[in-house]
């Protein structure tokens, strides 16, 4: 009857907050609540997954995020992958036109000053200033890239 075991497991969560027992068939029986048989009242955890009473949270945003949180099934979000792809390629793009000012000045070195290739001290303030701004864009590429890699 269930497709879906979260679904069942809900179901169930649900029926046995209101005193309810739910047989391996599906049917309902009334069963005695936990507390009036002394024993203490059950941890709202059903195999390791915390359900919430959704009554509680206001319709709209609170209810859906708790009901989305009461399942790992449910928790299903959009990774805005064309919106990643184009902040990517941008980001790429911004790196190539930065890679290809860092070729042009290693060119510029190789003809004019080719100790400047050898040594970091005598680089000169302008492959330093692009350097920088080269990592500080690597940096911003970096971060987006994990989100996109994800399923």
């Amino acid at each position: 009857m269930f497709r879906n075991a979260a679904w069942k497991t809900i179901l169930q969560h649900r029926q046995m907050s209101d005193g309810q027992h739910v047989s391996s068939d599906n049917s309902h029986e009334e069963r005695e609540p936990e507390a009036s048989r002394g024993s203490p009242p059950q941890s709202p955890c059903i195999s390791g997954v915390v359900v919430r009473n959704l009554e509680k949270f206001p319709k709209g945003y609170p209810n859906l995020a708790a009901f989305t949180d009461s399942h790992e099934n449910f928790m299903l979000y959009r990774r805005f992958g064309y919106l990643q792809s184009r902040v990517l390629l941008e980001k790429q793009d911004e790196l190539r036109a930065l890679e290809e000012q860092l070729d042009a000045l290693d060119e510029d070195d190789m003809y004019q000053d080719f100790d400047k290739l050898y040594s970091r001290e005598g680089q000169g303030q302008e492959r330093k200033d692009l350097l920088v701004r080269i990592e500080a864009k690597f940096c911003e590429y970096g971060k987006n890239f994990p989100a996109a890699e994800s399923p």
